[in-house]
């Protein structure tokens, strides 16, 4: 069964406007909360900090570098971070270089993966 809008309706669930990614400008250090999920944080500066056991299977938060220079993101004290490059085994801390976009997903509340332009 296909559903069918039409007019001028915005359609939104409790996050915002569907097909748009509602932006969190931050401009210090930073440790996404679980309102963050289906976001995605604007960094300036201090980078971001990926929590253990805050979010949950299938959420995802995206990061994009506002700046000209590199911003680490951090592994929590306990979760595993992967970068999902093929062929590889990378965990642990990662820098997203001066304007790169990555997005880390959730597969458990212990293990982000983490994909996108411009980490190493």
């Amino acid at each position: 069964m296909a559903i069918s809008l039409t007019g001028n309706t915005t359609v939104s669930d409790t996050i915002g406007a569907i097909r748009t990614i509602p932006v969190v400008n931050k401009t210090s250090a930073y440790t996404p909360v679980t309102t963050d999920s289906g976001k995605c944080i604007s960094i300036t500066t201090g980078g971001v900090t990926i929590p253990a056991r805050r979010f949950v299977a299938g959420d995802w938060v995206s990061i994009y570098n506002n700046s000209a220079s590199s911003q680490t993101i951090t592994q929590g004290t306990s979760p595993s971070m992967r970068v999902t490059w093929a062929g590889t085994t990378f965990t642990g801390d990662r820098t997203l270089l001066q304007r790169g976009f990555c997005t880390v997903y959730f597969t458990s509340g212990n293990t982000a993966l983490l994909t996108g332009n411009g980490i190493t």
